[in-house]
């Protein structure tokens, strides 16, 4: 029997999988290992992935959507700063811009973004709905009007770990299983290490997050 694995989780891949197929606009562009397709994959100039913490569409008819909407950029800076960067100061927050047209008239979405180690281990999912968003997003889930629009998702510096992560975009329509942009992966970043939690250790930092707790010793007896 052959069974067909989907996934843009290349650790999954990996670890289920021996053969691999890679497909670029819906027709096959490489076929063999699971290691050396995945290799390929992950290289900048297959995904697009630039350097600089932007990547653009210039043409919007190979730009990545359907004839609802069409990506234009995503791009990643620190919070502040003017320039895009895929290299991040371990304690400065940071954020994330989607940048879209809408091509259809009313139409509703959901914007989400899966954040990955290198590893390719899942850390957060998150979307611009209530539930997950600090405040409200009013264009979420509410009919647009034909243009572009720009989705922006804050993280708090002071959280992530040194090391090398990922994203991957996903974008539906107000029916949760109509996907118009479906795991994309977007950007490649990195978080660098400052002075932040050094004043007392300095050897390194296990897991992927690194922030501050509330520790507390007590004498009960």
């Amino acid at each position: 029997k052959t069974i067909f694995f989907v996934s843009h989780n290349n650790h999954l891949l990996r670890k289920l999988c021996n053969k691999g197929i890679l497909l670029e606009n819906g027709k096959i562009s490489q076929t063999g290992e699971i290691n050396e397709v995945l290799d390929y994959y992950s290289k900048d100039e297959v995904s697009g992935i630039s350097a600089e913490g932007k990547i653009n569409w210039l043409n919007l008819n190979n730009a990545p959507g359907d004839t609802r909407l069409r990506l234009r950029c995503v791009k990643i800076k620190e919070v502040g700063e003017c320039n895009e960067s895929n290299s991040l100061r371990i304690d400065r927050d940071f954020e994330v811009v989607i940048q879209y047209e809408n091509l259809k008239q009313n139409t509703k979405y959901l914007v989400s973004l899966h954040l990955f180690d290198s590893n390719q281990n899942l850390l957060l999912a998150g979307g611009n709905l209530e539930s997950y968003s600090m405040q409200k997003d009013p264009f979420c889930l509410s009919p647009l009007k034909i243009g572009i629009f720009e989705t922006t998702c804050r993280f708090p510096g002071k959280l992530f770990n040194a090391g090398e992560y990922s994203l991957n975009l996903y974008i539906t329509t107000d029916d949760f299983h109509d996907t118009i942009i479906a795991g994309l992966k977007v950007l490649n970043f990195r978080i660098t290490e400052t002075d932040y939690m050094r004043e007392d250790y300095s050897g390194v930092h296990l897991g992927a997050l690194k922030f501050k707790q509330s520790w507390v010793t007590r004498l009960v007896s």
